[in-house]
């Protein structure tokens, strides 16, 4: 039971649960982000995780623009890996 309000041209209240075929975008052009219909989501600029992240065994953590640094877990072991064309550096 929620309720949705189309307060105007562009802005949406949703309470309850909703379901958007097509994905959803969220701010302006470049601004904000986008929650595709597969469920991959992108959020442009900084993003604030409150309480934690957590992953399951087996999903790493990708850093850089191809991905060159992860981290993970494989249930057993835990992983920091380079594949980048530099070196992994350890600055204290």
């Amino acid at each position: 039971t929620g309720a949705t309000d189309f307060i105007n041209s562009t802005q949406l209240r949703v309470i309850g649960v909703t379901t958007a075929v097509g994905g959803i975008e969220i701010g302006a052009g470049g601004v904000g982000g986008t929650i595709s219909p597969g469920g991959n989501v992108k959020f442009t600029g900084i993003t604030t995780v409150g309480a934690g992240l957590s992953f399951a065994d087996d999903i790493k953590a990708k850093f850089g623009a191809g991905g060159d640094l992860s981290i993970y877990h494989d249930g057993s072991h835990s992983y920091l890996n380079e594949t980048g064309t530099g070196a992994l550096e350890y600055k204290s």
